[in-house]
């Protein structure tokens, strides 16, 4: 049964929870599931660039017979899973095209569309899409398993190293001023992953692990790296490691604090206790057009006991600052 899921670790992990059910209520075989990444054109190195990254990880779980990009037909240049026209409607939602049952002639070879950001972006929880479809929200510690080559990697690091906390910071567009993302000009400071750092070094001993594909690195080059005063317990692994390997050094950790991504998503679901970065509804992620999700959706997707266990924390800039977070990680015993 052929999935197409869209771009990114997190968009596609989240199709992955409900994937099984409706393939067994189509009468398919659960281990013939082979799903589609949307993408621009097969020709769109940059699109696939990051696409291959999730790849590696959609692949891994037991019942995902195969994943390639699906060049899709029916878009414009505002996104491959987006209506044509505005990218947006006027509450700030992006215009995805319908999830569900392939109702679309021109998207060929795709039986389900599972796109669950139009619902998650509302506000909804997760269980809620797709509602007729049973969740199972054991798919990451059930069907993901880590190879004994990736558990070696990050346990040789963590013995090389010591105890440490993980930091995503991001690529460079989405913390710029002028740029394009959850931190669009730069409501969280380069110096505030400074502070942060020096606060949970200093109370809790941690190394802070900074990790990321390479297309993150210059941020940190730019923007952090000259701001540490004490590089002793600063470790940059930003791309060093391909993604099943960074997982399982998440795995490993303390914590993980990120800007909002597949990384502090899936790090949530390998029950790593986490914080992520999210925007307050109204202040639009982008420069060109006005793109605000509702703040719910901060942890629409987390697992429904997130807050008995206090496990997750989801953050917003301009309202949490370095004390916050770091009484979050105190209050909570996450060191």
């Amino acid at each position: 049964m052929n999935f197409l899921v869209a771009q990114g670790i997190g968009d596609s992990v989240w199709g992955l929870f409900k994937a099984q059910s409706i393939a067994k209520h189509y009468n398919q075989q659960e281990l013939n599931i082979k799903i589609k990444v949307a993408g621009l054109n097969n020709k769109n190195e940059w699109i696939q660039s990051k696409q291959i990254r999730a790849f590696d990880f959609i692949k891994r779980f037991d019942f995902v017979n195969s994943v390639e990009v699906y060049s899709m037909p029916m878009i414009d240049k505002k996104g491959p899973v987006l209506l044509k026209g505005e990218a947006s409607d006027k509450n700030g939602l992006l215009r995805y095209i319908n999830d569900g049952k392939n109702i679309y002639k021109n998207l060929k070879n795709i039986d389900y569309i599972l796109i669950s950001n139009k619902t998650l972006e509302r506000g909804d929880r997760l269980e809620t899409w797709l509602p007729q479809f049973d969740m199972n929200w054991d798919v990451v510690r059930n069907h993901y398993n880590f190879t004994k080559k990736e558990i070696k990697v990050a346990n040789d690091l963590k013995n090389e190293i010591g105890e440490y906390c993980i930091f995503y910071l991001g690529p460079e567009q989405g913390n710029i001023v002028g740029g394009n993302g959850f931190n669009k000009d730069a409501l969280w400071k380069p110096n505030d992953w400074v502070t942060l750092g020096d606060y949970i070094h200093e109370k809790f001993g941690l190394k802070i692990l900074v990790i990321g594909a390479s297309y993150d690195t210059s941020y940190y080059q730019k923007y952090i790296l000259g701001n540490i005063k004490n590089k002793n317990f600063w470790i940059s692994k930003i791309g060093n490691y391909e993604i099943n390997q960074t997982f399982a050094i998440c795995k490993n950790s303390k914590f993980t604090i990120a800007y909002a991504s597949g990384i502090g998503i899936v790090s949530h679901y390998l029950d790593v206790p986490t914080c992520i970065f999210w925007r307050p509804k109204h202040n639009s992620i982008s420069n060109k057009n006005y793109i605000s999700f509702n703040e719910t959706m901060s942890y629409a997707w987390t697992y429904p006991d997130w807050k008995e266990k206090r496990n997750y924390y989801p953050a917003f800039y301009t309202i949490d600052n370095p004390e916050s977070i770091f009484n979050v990680i105190t209050n909570n015993k996450w060191a």
